[in-house]
């Protein structure tokens, strides 16, 4: 996959995005204004698990913004270690190889803080009863999305079985997430989904027909309340191919293009309607 065509698409995507002005949608207004647009993550949460607020992260810390993922990537930026990695998805451009620097993959496939504060922001203004995340990669994205709502069971599949080791040992202290090694399909040949508000992220898997299996696996098996939010439907040909065909999908009422993201809805009650919408956090 060239390098080219994601900036390509990003031009596009630019002169199509538009913002809260443009808006009739009364669901997609209240969270863009709520969640996408916001600059700050208010109620931040210490490793401990403690809840503080933006008052008690200040003092002695000089920023309210700690983000669990940003102290993970920052630890595993520095790591010279280097994995046989057994990848199952549609690869790296920036990571070629079997052998890969744990710093390389933390920089190129961990979540970016503002991508990560973005998926923070979904997940606390979604408030779901069960997360599951399609890659876990190193967990960096793992911890924004948990960080968010501490108290539900989050279950995050990777199929590189050294990564998810990694990734296992990154994220050992909190009891509420479970690592699974496995690849998405053999995963969803024993998965049901859960009851209740779902958030998924899908990642890690960047092939068309993967994309699409998956897309129509939980799609039959959402709720009302399931979101999905899939990550990189512009990395290329076959990402836009499936994410083109998600929207137009009849199943599906609204979905929000953020470049990057993604976003899938169900809710019967709305009007089918896509949106493209400026964000700058996505990057």
């Amino acid at each position: 996959m060239s390098l080219i065509f994601p900036y390509l698409q990003f031009i596009r995507y630019y002169f199509k995005s538009g913002n809260a002005h443009g808006l009739h949608s009364p669901f997609v207004y209240d969270l863009y204004t709520n969640a996408i647009r916001i600059h700050r993550s208010k109620g931040l949460i210490r490793l401990n698990s403690s809840i503080v607020n933006d008052q008690d992260l200040t003092k002695g810390h000089g920023s309210s913004d700690i983000m669990w993922g940003e102290i993970l990537r920052a630890q595993l930026m520095s790591s010279k270690r280097r994995v046989e990695v057994e990848d199952l998805g549609g690869g790296s451009i920036h990571t070629p190889g079997l052998t890969r620097q744990i710093s390389k993959i933390a920089k190129w496939s961990g979540r970016r803080p503002r991508a990560g504060k973005l998926l923070f922001r979904f997940t606390h203004y979604f408030k779901p009863e069960w997360i599951l995340e399609l890659g876990t990669s190193l967990g960096i994205g793992t911890l924004y999305l948990h960080q968010a709502w501490p108290n539900i069971p989050l279950t995050t599949v990777e199929g590189s079985k050294t990564i998810a080791e990694i990734a296992r040992d990154n994220l050992k202290e909190f009891e509420r997430i479970s690592v699974i090694n496995s690849s998405f399909d053999r995963f969803f040949d024993e998965w049901q989904s859960p009851q209740g508000v779902g958030l998924i992220m899908i990642d890690g898997d960047h092939q068309y027909g993967s994309v699409k299996r998956y897309f129509n696996f939980l799609a039959n098996g959402a709720h009302n309340d399931t979101v999905l939010i899939f990550d990189d439907i512009h990395w290329s040909n076959g990402m836009e191919k499936a994410w083109k065909e998600i929207c137009e999908d009849n199943r599906v009422r609204v979905t929000i293009d953020l470049f990057t993201f993604g976003i899938v809805f169900f809710k019967k009650e709305l009007s089918r309607q896509h949106f493209v919408l400026w964000n700058k956090d996505c990057f």
